[in-house]
């Protein structure tokens, strides 16, 4: 009989440089293009890079934030991603302009990045790493817990 996957856990801990460099990795690119094409009202998201990203450690009650920079088609934002009480990710959206296409940009970019997020699912060569929380830590580093699932070994020469 097939033998089931491995699993386990996996963390992740990033500087607001890290979380940057992770926002335009090949690997987080192939996530956000197989999302947008399972969605028909996918908004056009890329993520800026160069910079711009903050942690915001969290307070008692509160697993803290992390802001970055999205564009939306042409529209420059702010994301704030967080975990709320309940563990639900929620992704807040604020543009730089008042106007209403700036508005319904951001309306609509929040809850798709916390989608993304939330069923985040990375392969790396046979490892499947899978989201399931994300806090700010004291010293303003961001630490993602994920789900682990071994299919296969990734192969010796694998280069992510």
């Amino acid at each position: 009989p097939p033998r089931a996957p491995a699993t386990g856990s996996a963390q992740i801990r990033f500087t607001a440089r890290d979380w940057d460099g992770f926002l335009l990795h090949p690997l987080m690119r192939e996530a956000v293009a197989a999302r947008q094409a399972l969605d028909p009202h996918a908004p056009a998201l890329t993520f800026s890079g160069g910079g711009g990203t903050m942690l915001l450690p969290g307070t008692p009650g509160s697993d803290g934030a992390v802001l970055f920079p999205v564009r939306a088609a042409k529209t420059e934002l702010s994301a704030e991603l967080r975990q709320d009480a309940s563990g639900r990710v929620v992704c807040s959206c604020s543009a730089g302009g008042a106007d209403e296409a700036a508005s319904s940009a951001a309306a609509s970019a929040g809850p798709w990045l916390a989608r993304l997020f939330e069923t985040l699912v990375l392969d790396l060569d046979g490892c499947e790493l899978s989201f399931r929380s994300l806090r700010v830590e004291p010293d303003a580093t961001l630490t993602l817990d994920l789900r682990a699932r071994v299919r296969a070994f990734p192969s010796l020469d694998i280069n992510f």
